[in-house]
């Protein structure tokens, strides 16, 4: 189902983690901080969530393997793009 080892995408997640913890205290605009706190960190805690049960890389909505390069980029997504696209999932990232 996964392109990335269990220990490649743990490694993926906390080094995301890092990222989004300093964004949370430090970014640079309040809606930032707060989307962060709010939206980005819980969305990465579901994705350890995955990972421990085996279903890092598995799409939410229709089960089907997310692209590599995908979780690469950003390794917390719950859903493939093609469920992104169709509208499966809420629209309200970044806003």
């Amino acid at each position: 189902m996964v392109a990335l080892s269990v220990q490649q995408a743990a490694q993926l997640l906390g080094e995301r983690r890092k990222v989004l913890e300093l964004k949370a205290e430090r970014g640079p605009t309040e809606r930032v901080r707060r989307y962060a706190k709010e939206v980005e960190l819980p969305q990465l805690t579901e994705a350890f969530r995955r990972l421990r049960e085996g279903l890092f890389g598995e799409c939410c909505e229709c089960g089907e393997a997310i692209e590599p390069r995908r979780l690469a980029a950003i390794p917390e997504v719950p859903v493939c793009k093609s469920c992104e696209d169709a509208g499966s999932v809420r629209k309200d990232r970044g806003r």
